[in-house]
């Protein structure tokens, strides 16, 4: 079957399948400078597709990668898929370029530690300086389909500084959650932007009347005759139907504080007032005991 996906204003580059599922697709822009890297976009049959994209990176004068893979299920196939993206990122260090990696890698990033073929691969992309920025499951199944929550759907990258913000969507087109992620070509206004002293106020949020107001927005969209006014009618109306039910607020100063500190998890800041609750009550009634408890979760924090 022919398949010639379309949308005006932009060109579609793709790696077909060699086998009867798979496949790797991306719609660019066409103001976007763009050129397909043949030499390592790559099919192997039943295996793999990736699919490698090169443009300009205009804060630092040199190029970025954007990546496209689909891995086949099957765990005794990774080695094969490690060791071509290996070869891959070896070249695109050697050109001392940024890439950011995104697929469905059929890997089980939750598994990393129980599966040998899939900490091979972890360690492989950490030796090359890739690091996932996704860390929580992307697939649910749904009706008879069976296994529990998995990490599959990867985001690889050499350059973290520059991702805004990835998110997962909720949405029953598939049992994988679609990703949504913003890379800023301008690492200081990103960072500017990350102490921002605004946060959305979620304490009154309705799912409920969220998702009316979020879809009741069908009949603007089709009267708009090309598809950028429809993207640019549909992302209008998502922002105001953020800002309707979930207004920005100041952040409060604990906020700002951790906001200057993303890897401070809720887990750890957790483990940090645990710490320090010991202590206080350490201070105030010293004994062996509670000394033993304090200097074991100090050392584990």
């Amino acid at each position: 079957m022919h398949y010639n996906p379309y949308l005006e204003n932009y060109t579609f580059y793709h790696v077909k399948s060699k086998s009867h599922f798979g496949g790797v697709g991306v719609f660019i822009k066409n103001c976007v400078p763009c050129n397909l890297r043949n030499d390592i976009s790559f099919a192997e049959h039943g295996l793999f597709e990736m699919l490698w994209l090169e443009l300009p990176n205009m804060e630092k004068n040199q190029k970025s990668i954007i990546g496209l893979v689909y891995r086949h299920p099957g765990i005794a196939t990774i080695p094969t898929f490690t060791a071509r993206i290996e070869q891959t990122l070896v070249k695109l260090n050697q050109e001392k370029a940024s890439f950011y990696i995104f697929g469905d890698y059929n890997i089980n990033l939750i598994k990393t530690d129980q599966i040998h073929n899939i900490s091979e691969f972890v360690n492989t992309m950490h030796s090359l300086g890739a690091l996932n920025m996704v860390n929580k499951p992307t697939r649910f199944p749904r009706g008879a389909q069976l296994g529990a929550p998995s990490l599959l759907d990867h985001i690889w990258t050499n350059e973290i500084s520059y991702i805004n913000k990835i998110n997962l969507i909720i949405d029953p087109i598939s049992d994988h959650r679609p990703m949504l992620t913003t890379i800023n070509s301008n690492k200081n206004a990103l960072i500017n932007s990350q102490n921002d002293y605004f946060i959305r106020d979620m304490e009154n949020f309705d799912v409920n009347a969220f998702n009316e107001t979020l879809f009741d927005c069908h009949q603007e969209i089709l009267e708009c005759t090309t598809i950028d006014q429809k993207f640019s009618m549909l992302q209008k109306h998502i922002i105001n139907s953020i800002d309707k039910h979930a207004p920005n607020r100041k952040r409060t100063r604990k906020e700002k504080k951790f906001a200057a500190k993303p890897w401070i998890s809720n887990s750890i800041q957790i483990s940090i007032n645990n710490k320090n609750n010991l202590y206080y009550h350490l201070e105030k009634h010293p004994n062996a005991e509670l000394s033993r408890k304090y200097n074991k979760m100090k050392k584990n924090t």
